[in-house]
């Protein structure tokens, strides 16, 4: 008995000391804005904007996120140096990120980008926002039904980041964002949507980094097609385009070999299709029509196992 109350004991003096120390970070945050300064009148302290700024930057750095998001609301909401409400709003905003409230992150950038489109901090402010929309999809935003939060979902997420990108399609990091909504979409299996931010990447960040990725996922997205469409062959001779297209125009990138080999493979299950149709006509007495899918396997498909069986074929026909 004697025991548990020594640990009932220490457990009062531990919770104790930790309230007073939330009191401590608490009451560093009473400041009050009052004739051009700033006082915090528990702890008899008294700061210039330009100072207050330095310690909402320090409030930041040490972690305290929520903190510094309010002193920096309390600054932004007070000073007329228009330096320090370009300064002050940033630093909410980014510290509304820091603390993992994207939503209000992301409305405060956006609304730090209306106000101040001419200042340094614009492109940071642009990737940010689009940080926001990643975080969101990848975390999910509670959606809500009638005013009831019912399930999280990426939708909010992804709709921020491609307004985003639609406002800023041409930053030099834009298209790693579209990169990261293709790959998204298709980790999900929305092939069709990732097809067409892919093939928006290759067709508008050619000369970018990002271009040989995009136009080889594009290829594997229209095999993924193939596969699902009673094996219509348009999808696969467009994976062949595209796979052409990042060997014409990456020839030495990484993933150029292993195009190389999917065509290969592409052009075997293609002959393998115009030899079964010139076998059906066969079939069919119309050896004029098979004779036809002959010679076109064995002009465009030459390399593959095919062209053997078609052009022996052919020439029993032609006798």
């Amino acid at each position: 008995m004697r025991n548990v109350t020594l640990v009932v004991s220490l457990l009062v003096i531990v919770l104790s000391a930790y309230a007073d120390d939330k009191k401590e970070v608490s009451n560093a945050m009473q400041w009050q804005y009052k004739d051009g300064s700033f006082i915090n009148t528990t702890m008899a302290e008294n700061l210039s904007p330009d100072d207050f700024y330095k310690y909402c930057v320090k409030l930041d750095k040490d972690g305290l996120y929520d903190d510094a998001a309010s002193a920096f609301t309390l600054l932004l909401n007070n000073t007329t140096d228009s330096r320090l409400k370009e300064l002050a709003h940033f630093g909410e905003a980014n510290s509304l990120y820091n603390v993992g409230d994207y939503y209000g992150a992301y409305d405060e950038f956006d609304s730090f980008l209306v106000k101040f489109r001419q200042s340094p901090k614009v492109k940071d402010a642009i990737r940010r926002q689009m940080d926001c929309g990643v975080n969101l999809a990848e975390k999910g935003y509670k959606e809500s039904l009638l005013g009831l939060a019912l399930w999280k979902s990426s939708k909010t997420g992804i709709e921020k980041l491609k307004s985003t990108l639609e406002r800023y399609p041409y930053e030099d990091f834009s298209g790693k964002y579209y990169m990261w909504l293709a790959d998204f979409y298709y980790k999900k299996d929305e092939v069709d949507s990732a097809a067409l931010e892919y093939q928006f990447i290759a067709d508008n960040y050619s000369t970018g980094g990002v271009a040989p990725e995009a136009i080889f996922k594009l290829g594997i997205c229209n095999l993924r097609r193939f596969n699902r469409a009673d094996y219509d062959t348009k999808f696969l001779t467009d994976a062949k385009k595209n796979f052409k297209r990042l060997i014409d125009s990456f020839p030495y990138h990484s993933l150029t070999d292993k195009a190389k080999d999917i065509v290969k493979d592409i052009n075997e299950r293609l002959a393998e299709k115009e030899f079964v149709i010139a076998e059906f006509y066969v079939r069919k007495g119309k050896n004029t029509s098979a004779m036809f899918y002959l010679r076109s396997l064995l002009a465009n498909y030459k390399d593959t196992t095919w062209a053997e069986k078609a052009g022996g074929l052919l020439g029993e026909l032609e006798k």
